[in-house]
């Protein structure tokens, strides 16, 4: 089950708990720099219904992370949950992570012990929030 969910990029943070990454960007493309009539575009060519997490969502979400946004998202159900993190490069990234991340457990919504799931191209690692900050 989802739980909270964030769009990050450098210092800005939008949180979209309540409805899914893919139908966020498909209802506030202008925010990503991006045109509806693409997207819906995308998921016609791959044969998938508006807003379906499949193929087009990956090639939509993938084309974001090189423009610089990050995909947070709290998967919760299992035990206690873990965080998902999803970007495209740790090293040009990794600072907005940590601001986030400090944030979030300045506020009590994470705890240095929460489990993360860090995710890029060709390498996920699950780690502790606080190893991500150290």
């Amino acid at each position: 089950m989802n739980g909270r969910g964030f769009f990050l990029r450098g210092e800005e943070v939008i949180e979209i708990t309540g409805t899914t990454h893919i139908r966020y960007v498909l209802e506030h493309p202008e925010i990503f720099g991006v045109k509806r009539e693409d997207l819906i575009r995308k998921f016609g060519a791959m044969d998938e219904l508006l807003g379906f997490e499949g193929e087009a969502r990956q090639e939509i979400l993938s084309g974001l992370f090189k423009e610089g946004w990050i995909r947070v998202r709290h998967k919760v159900g299992r035990r206690e949950g873990f965080w998902i993190i999803e970007m495209d490069d740790w090293e040009q990234r990794k600072d907005s992570v940590k601001r986030f991340l400090r944030a979030m457990i300045a506020d009590g919504s994470i705890t240095e012990e929460d489990q993360v799931k860090l995710t890029v191209p060709d390498r996920k690692s699950l780690i502790r929030a606080s190893e991500i900050i150290a």
